[in-house]
């Protein structure tokens, strides 16, 4: 008896409440499986006309729609045309540029600026709509997206949203990483509809147009400009600018990555990124003020109204960015089902802002930020009534604070497998930032809105703004002295996709247990534990056994890395800083539980056994049973050699002026490698004189890192 009640949970009438979820899920299957296998476009096309077709076949016989017990085969039909929809959309939402544009030494072109140029230490970074571009002296009209990088230089700087240019130059595919598990800024780009890149000086391109392109955007970006300087103009400067500009505008880019780190340390980071927090403060605000709306008949209509006025006023001055626009879709949706049904379901208002963002963006499926947020209100929405029944508080001030901690626990719940899988880290003390940033940044908000419409009276709006300055001030220091606490982070957290399932599986199991009480749920949440305490047992296992020799692609460097269990030898030279470590090596190292790396200088190596299983000597390195020399502008050129010196590996670096032939008269060896350090020139000519040697050659400049396993 006990095994078939094991899987007795009466779901459908669950189900029947929230339709858009039984929609939103063959949609969402539709999109993943087209980023995979997009080829599959013709088939899935004609399996949503059959659909299609079986749906109208359906919809007129009245023996299945009347019969209760046949109702599934109009929901299996609707669901694969469901799928089918999402497939095909995802296909069709991405344009790609003409293969042609890559084959020519040279394009013109002309697009419009699509996106506030960022001006950073050497260039002028934004991307670049093009329209058209020129071929046998005419133009052709196309539409695809580039990633455009303009040599610093005075007239860059003055870019704005909305400029159209004329360019001619050189369009490149966005580069691949070319270290494991580095930053993918290709799949990033990708993502966002990008596939191409280029970088052009000052004599490359002429602006011809201003105020181009989508016209809600072209005001929401002057009107930011012009609320940035009137925080300018009462004082606001350095961290305070940034996080208030931050905080209040969605503007980010003067936000130093040291601060950056400690809000992230904090669990306070969401308050830096105008998304869904920001918009549910602001429509509590306005709701809270229009209480006198509570009463009267027309009070119901209106003031939901005047709500959705404010919030979407909020994301036109934040720039209407994407993680705001999702954020006021969803808020907007809930607003307008709680104001038209008493009884709406908040799960499917949910998932129908979803589906319709999926609709109108598919690419949104891969952004960790969507995904994130909407986990987010779904953890809040179904947890935080469960934490915050546990305790009853006394009096006013302890109601909040129960009502803060429930809320960011709540939140938390259903966040940080994704959090851990994706930022390898864990804020020990959320709770406590959440204490400081949520009230703070909720006075900073409603602080930087007040002095916006007061800033036409210079005295009132003076006054505010100190008291506003103090505020960020104070927060700042808070979230820093959070950072600075003993244990602060948990760093180097690495879980797989599996595992970050497995996971899930344990909340959601438990989850359901306190809505269904049934015992057997809390086993199948042991289960779910158990199986991933297994798989990262086996994981911790294999990391023990393994050996490995790699040589990275680090620009104008040259970066080794000797791999044993969890010990990990980096031998560099000064020219690779603690940021770059950090942006090309650090995730790896996690990955691989070695993420305690002894850093080595090539100049400060001398004749030692570095470790057990590595032995250095003279630009000589053994690492168990490799054999391997680098050749640097040091190295001196000996005909006087009895017998040629045999090695696994021969590693170019820093230029040496050396030639293939003349390093063959010295050793033997089964592969050179010619690292990151070295010039183009250099890379071009020592490849020609390998193919002419016949030995094996690998450029890291050209191919990427270089990895030997044991």
């Amino acid at each position: 008896m006990k095994s078939k009640q094991i899987f007795h949970l009466d779901f459908s009438g669950e189900l029947r409440k929230i339709p858009f979820v039984r929609l939103l899920i063959p949609f969402i299957f539709g999109i993943l499986l087209c980023n995979y296998f997009s080829n599959l476009i013709f088939a899935t096309t004609i399996l949503g006309i059959i659909a299609f077709i079986s749906l109208l076949c359906v919809f007129f016989s009245k023996k299945i729609l009347e019969n209760y017990s046949l109702r599934w085969i109009f929901g299996t039909i609707l669901s694969i045309f469901i799928f089918s929809i999402g497939f095909i959309d995802s296909y069709f939402c991405t344009n790609k540029p003409p293969t042609s544009i890559l084959q020519d030494s040279a394009t013109t072109a002309c697009g419009i600026i699509i996106q506030p140029p960022l001006i950073r230490e050497k260039s002028t970074k934004t991307c670049l709509e093009i329209q058209a571009i020129l071929q046998n002296n005419e133009w052709k009209k196309v539409n695809f997206k580039s990633w455009v990088y303009f040599r610093k230089d005075s007239n860059a700087n003055l870019l704005c949203y909305g400029d159209k240019i004329i360019l001619k130059t050189k369009f490149n595919n966005v580069t691949a990483p070319q270290n494991p598990r580095e930053f993918d800024y290709q799949k990033y780009s990708a993502n966002n509809d990008i596939f191409l890149q280029i970088f052009i000086s000052k004599n490359e391109w002429t602006l011809i147009e201003k105020n181009q392109g989508n016209i809600f955007l072209l005001y929401a970006d002057k009107l930011r400009t012009k609320l940035l300087k009137i925080y300018e103009k009462y004082g606001f400067e350095g961290e305070e600018f940034a996080v208030l500009s931050a905080l209040t505008l969605g503007y980010r880019a003067d936000i130093d990555n040291n601060l950056l780190q400690a809000y992230s340390a904090s669990g306070a980071m969401h308050i830096l990124s105008v998304s869904g927090m920001h918009v549910g403060i602001v429509a509590l605000l306005i709701q809270y003020f229009l209480f006198f709306l509570d009463k009267p008949r027309f009070g119901k209509i209106l003031k939901p109204l005047i709500t959705l006025l404010f919030i979407w006023f909020f994301a036109f001055i934040s720039g209407l960015s994407p993680a705001v626009l999702r954020a006021t879709v969803m808020f907007s949706f809930v607003i307008l089902g709680q104001s038209l049904q008493k009884n709406s379901n908040i799960y499917n208002t949910m998932a129908a802002s979803a589906f319709f963002l999926l609709l109108w963006n598919p690419l949104l499926i891969n952004d960790i930020g969507f995904v994130l947020s909407f986990i987010a209100v779904f953890s809040l929405v179904y947890f935080y009534p469960m934490i915050f029944h546990l305790y009853e508080p006394k009096n006013f001030i302890s109601q909040k604070i129960w009502a803060l901690t429930s809320v960011s626990v709540a939140a938390q719940i259903g966040t940080f497998p994704i959090g851990l899988y994706y930022f390898h880290q864990f804020p020990n003390y959320f709770l406590l930032g959440n204490f400081v940033a949520v009230p703070l940044s909720t006075i900073i908000l409603a602080g930087g809105g007040l002095l916006f419409l007061v800033s036409f009276l210079e005295p009132v709006a003076a006054f505010l703004s100190i008291l506003l300055n103090y505020s960020v001030k104070l927060l700042n220091f808070l979230v820093i002295f959070i950072e600075n606490l003993p244990f602060s982070t948990i760093h180097g957290i690495e879980i797989r996709w599996l595992e970050m399932i497995l996971l899930f599986g344990a909340i959601f199991s438990v989850s359901l247990f306190f809505t269904y009480r049934k015992i057997y749920l809390i086993k199948y949440g042991f289960y779910f534990i158990i199986a991933f305490y297994v798989f990262r047992l086996t994981f911790d296992f294999q990391q023990l056994k393994q050996k490995s020799f790699y040589v990275y692609a680090i620009s104008g460097c040259s970066a080794y890395n000797f791999i044993d269990g969890e010990k990990n030898i980096f031998i560099c030279d000064s020219n690779v800083t603690a940021n770059k470590i950090s942006f090309h090596l650090r995730n790896y190292w996690t990955s691989l539980s070695a993420h305690d790396a002894t850093l080595l200088r090539f100049n400060e190596l001398k004749i030692n056994n570095l470790s057990p299983f590595l032995f250095y000597k003279d630009n000589f390195l053994s690492f168990h049973s490799l054999r391997i020399k680098v050749i640097n502008s040091d190295f001196q050129f000996s005909k006087n050699i009895s017998q040629k010196i045999k090695l696994d590996y021969l590693i170019l670096s820093q230029n040496a002026e050396i030639s293939i032939s003349q390093l063959l008269l010295m050793f033997e060896v089964k592969e050179i490698i010619i690292d990151s350090s070295n010039s183009w020139k250099n890379v071009v000519k020592w490849k020609q004189q390998c193919v002419e040697n016949q030995v094996n050659c690998y450029s890291v400049i050209e191919k990427g890192y270089f990895a030997k396993n044991l």
